[in-house]
């Protein structure tokens, strides 16, 4: 497994089992040499890049200190360094959370009249459940496919934050003005840190505690399919 240790603060060694790398920075990315920013210490991805840039095809996640997180986090201390893949219990949560977002998004960029009830998300697939005029319940799959293709092609990052206060988000994300996200919101005080789950323009509430994958790219084989009765359509995402 590898490790990271730090020296004087910005200076930091990985050592891994086959090779050892030291790399130092001071200052900040505009050269302020006498501001600590947390920009000049590294990501766990470009951690990870470092060590062997092969790992970042297939990691959803990273364990640092034994601790599950993100690979956008900042790595500020001395600590060990593994990865999450779909391989793990874990990876597989993370692997169907990511792709639902991303086809939340991606039904929306299509068509934002319909309106998302629930999300459900397991080991093995994604749920989720829209509502809409029964006209309008023409499910274009091969379309839908798509433009979540080429969303996972684009691969923008996805990352989570908190945001001061419910009116910035809201004129933040006009997402967030969905009814599925007005439901979760409702649950936050006016200034009140909310949550939220971010690609590219669009934004979901979301449990702080949930990780997502910050590279779309890491998530491949999918199969989506869906069901119509009335004024509701069901989606199905699985793996391959």
């Amino acid at each position: 497994m590898p490790t990271i240790h730090f020296s004087n603060g910005l200076s930091y060694t990985i050592t891994s089992p086959d090779l050892q790398l030291h790399y130092e920075e001071t200052g900040d990315r505009h050269g302020n040499n006498n501001i600590r920013s947390h920009l000049a210490f590294p990501e766990v991805f470009q951690a990870l890049q470092q060590i062997d840039s092969s790992l970042l095809s297939s990691a959803l996640a990273a364990i640092v200190n034994q601790k599950n997180v993100p690979l956008d986090m900042i790595l500020k201390q001395d600590c060990t360094l593994d990865v999450i893949t779909f391989r793990e219990s874990e990876g597989k949560k993370i692997y169907f959370r990511t792709l639902a977002l991303l086809f939340i998004h991606a039904l929306y960029k299509r068509d934002p009249s319909l309106i998302l009830q629930s999300c459900s998300i397991s080991e093995n697939s994604c749920m989720l459940q829209y509502t809409g005029p029964t006209t309008q319940l023409q499910i274009d799959i091969p379309d839908i496919k798509a433009t979540l293709h080429q969303m996972i092609q684009d691969n923008k990052p996805v990352f989570t934050k908190t945001i001061w206060q419910k009116e910035s988000l809201l004129e933040s994300f006009s997402s967030l003005q969905l009814p599925y996200n007005s439901c979760l919101l409702a649950d936050y005080d006016d200034y009140e840190c909310v949550p939220v789950v971010v690609h590219d323009d669009f934004a979901l509430v979301c449990n702080s505690e949930d990780i997502y994958a910050y590279h779309p790219a890491t998530i491949t084989d999918y199969h989506l399919s869906a069901s119509v009765q009335d004024d509701r359509v069901l989606f199905t995402i699985d793996h391959l």
